[in-house]
């Protein structure tokens, strides 16, 4: 009878020590799993922070690539057109100098004007590095007197100095008192060896007849409506 009693005593014993041992090895392989889906985690989170790395460090070295590409495309490579119109009659500020060869805006029919009542007015066009070629072309009323004409200038010498061309010349037009558009005159930057200022072109628009010598009741004036300017840079394979 205690043998028996001690037999089932250590069957006892023996059961809750499996159980035990049981229960601490699960907790140890649960412990493990989660020490391995952390591990997985980390290793996952450490991959995708590699990428990004690895994306910005990529996007770091090609994003200067590309604009250093675009600004070779856009300065040397391809040709570029630029214009430039002056509303001369516009509510903004006046293009023209000096105000006192300039009449205030004045609103005719469907056409906002100034009338020029000097012989000389000028202005300044943005001329982008390496461009070749200026037209010029403006709208005006024929209010010239027989054997007068309408010219521009460009500055072409550090004094005052400009090279010009004739626009309009009244011995050859019948549309007196009517608005024209101009014929484009060009200039080339090179073979007229035209001065530039911090990047500006001095232009003029030389009415002779309306010099004070010439103009001494000062009853004369041209009419003009607008100036448009057109700035030709070529690409390098237009070269």
């Amino acid at each position: 009878m205690d043998a028996e009693n001690n037999m089932n005593i250590k069957k006892s014993e023996l059961d809750n020590f499996a159980e035990l041992a049981f229960d601490e090895l699960t907790d140890k392989i649960r412990v493990t799993e989660e020490n391995i889906k952390r591990l997985e985690k980390e290793i996952e989170e450490y991959v995708t922070d590699l990428r990004y790395i690895k994306l910005i460090k990529f996007a770091v070295l090609i994003i200067p690539l590309v604009i250093f590409g675009y600004l070779i495309y856009n300065n040397f490579i391809v040709s570029q057109d630029f214009t430039y119109f002056y509303d001369i009659g516009s509510e903004k500020d006046n293009y023209l100098s000096p105000a006192t060869r300039i009449s205030d805006k004045i609103i005719e029919e469907d056409v906002n004007y100034r009338n020029m009542t000097g012989h000389l007015v000028y202005f300044n066009v943005p001329i982008p590095r390496g461009a070749e070629t200026i037209k010029v072309q403006a709208k005006f009323k024929d209010n010239f007197p027989k054997n007068t004409k309408l010219r521009f200038g460009a500055k072409d010498q550090e004094v005052w100095h400009y090279v010009y061309k004739e626009v309009f010349n009244s011995n050859n037009n019948s549309n007196e008192k009517e608005w024209i558009i101009s014929e484009e005159i060009s200039f080339d930057i090179e073979e007229n060896n035209l001065y530039l200022i911090d990047g500006k072109l001095s232009m003029f628009l030389n009415m002779e007849h309306l010099n004070p010598s010439r103009n001494e009741t000062n009853t004369e004036y041209i009419p003009v409506d607008w100036i448009e300017i057109k700035v030709h840079k070529p690409g390098a394979f237009e070269k």
